[in-house]
């Protein structure tokens, strides 16, 4: 995940959001790339 996918990602997300979920919704997208790297 480079700079701008998670400016993409932040942009998307409301203004209220917390740090946390912020957290989590990187640490998810990160696992979902890792593991599609995985698949032949």
């Amino acid at each position: 995940m480079n700079k701008q996918e998670i400016q993409k990602i932040l942009d998307a997300l409301p203004d209220d959001v917390t740090v946390e979920d912020v957290m989590y919704r990187l640490y998810v997208l990160d696992k979902h790339e890792n593991a599609m790297k995985d698949i032949p």
